[in-house]
């Protein structure tokens, strides 16, 4: 947070930069991946463009810990979990013993194709493969209705085909340019939003598999 949103005065940030509210709800290197002048930039402009985003005051977390984390309510016990950066930096999986509920955030894009930005698509993958080894009959994702482990499989299974498509057009000495106008998943197509973020996905896919 300090690194995204420079010097804390006082108890919170106060944010009304522009630059600085994208990099910090879309990632760090949304500014690389949709440049000024890309028709695509509309869509992110608008959607913070509204009065709720004039100052977006942000405070820091009272209370952090490495990866696991457990309070007790009086009938379950709620556990916190950090696969490592994965989405975000930061994503944490909030189980719900008992009543076997798991809330993953954007981890999980239900019914919705997944923007990437700056994630790290190999800790994704992996992060959702750790989530499928839960006891949980119930998924909360970040977009989208509640649902179950198995559309958490099919969402990984969507990431793991997008990065293996992505790698092969690498492989093949394509250009990024190109990548982005090759690489297709027709069988996602039906998707919401698959047509606009695809091709950004490739990019930011593109870039994290070539380590840039």
């Amino acid at each position: 947070m300090n690194a995204c949103l420079g010097p804390r005065h006082g108890e919170s940030w106060s944010i009304r930069d522009f630059a600085t509210k994208l990099r910090f709800l879309f990632g760090q290197n949304i500014l690389e991946l949709v440049p000024d002048g890309d028709p695509a930039r509309r869509w992110f402009e608008d959607r913070i463009s509204l009065p709720d985003y004039d100052t977006v005051v942000i405070c820091p977390p009272s209370e952090t810990f490495m990866d696991s984390f457990a309070f007790h309510l009086p009938d379950d016990t709620v556990r916190l979990h950090y696969f490592g950066p994965a989405h975000c930096d930061g994503d944490i999986v909030v189980h719900l013993e008992r009543r076997k509920v798991a809330f993953l955030g954007d981890l999980l894009f239900h019914g919705r194709f997944p923007w990437l930005g700056d994630c790290d698509l190999n800790g994704l993958v992996a992060a959702l493969g750790r989530v499928l080894a839960l006891d949980v009959a119930v998924v909360i994702p970040g977009h989208g209705p509640p649902t179950s482990l198995a559309e958490v499989a099919r969402f990984r299974e969507m990431l793991v085909e997008l990065r293996a498509a992505v790698d092969c057009s690498i492989k093949a000495g394509a250009s990024e340019a190109a990548a982005m106008q090759e690489v297709t998943l027709p069988q996602y197509a039906h998707v919401q939003r698959y047509k606009e973020w695809m091709p950004l996905d490739v990019r930011a896919a593109y870039r994290y598999l070539r380590g840039v």
